[in-house]
């Protein structure tokens, strides 16, 4: 059973075989999808007063810049650096890690009564987290068993699944968000 990330890309090492770096650098879809978290912080900062109303205490700014991070580690760990050991890839490993972690709990927070948001938010976050994790271990195990095309379309998917659900969350907070007029 493939994990979903190695052990040894906590550290910079990597699976990824050298001759695919030419299909990392040069395939669009995947490329661009490093770039999601960019997109997920924009998207925090775009609706950051619907998300502080309704979650005050959780510091928004602080994760808007670390997904910016993200992204940029994400492109030099996946792409720039594809097929060789690098502390660009730890870095994009160790940050994504700690992401998920908050993705995941994002959705439990109504329930514990840190959060005024919409149940619809965690079933988002829920299902969302669980369709990319998916992604993300499949994309795991094709690497291990050297499908490269696998590899690029659920690493990828992995990547899109987690902006897509979180655009998805932060447009029902918006909607539901006491600083929204269209449904208050």
């Amino acid at each position: 059973m493939a994990n979903i990330v190695s052990p040894e890309a906590f550290w910079g090492e990597t699976a990824q075989p050298i001759e695919w770096r030419e299909r990392a650098q040069s395939d669009t879809f995947y490329a661009a999808s490093t770039l999601c978290p960019v997109l997920m912080g924009w998207g925090v900062h775009a609706a950051e007063l619907h998300l502080f109303l309704t979650c005050p205490w959780f510091p928004w700014w602080l994760i808007k810049l670390s997904l910016c991070l993200q992204g940029w580690l994400s492109y030099q760990g996946d792409v720039a650096t594809f097929g060789e050991a690098s502390g660009w890839k730890a870095a994009d490993v160790w940050l994504a890690t700690l992401h998920t972690s908050c993705y995941i709990l994002f959705a439990l927070f109504p329930f514990v009564g840190i959060a005024a948001w919409p149940a619809a938010v965690s079933l988002t976050q829920a299902t969302a987290a669980g369709s990319a994790l998916y992604c993300k271990k499949m994309g795991t195990r094709a690497l291990k068993d050297r499908h490269e095309a696998a590899f690029f379309w659920h690493h990828s998917m992995w990547h899109y699944i987690a902006l897509f659900g979180a655009a998805a969350s932060l447009c029902i907070i918006v909607i539901a968000s006491p600083a929204s007029s269209a449904f208050h």
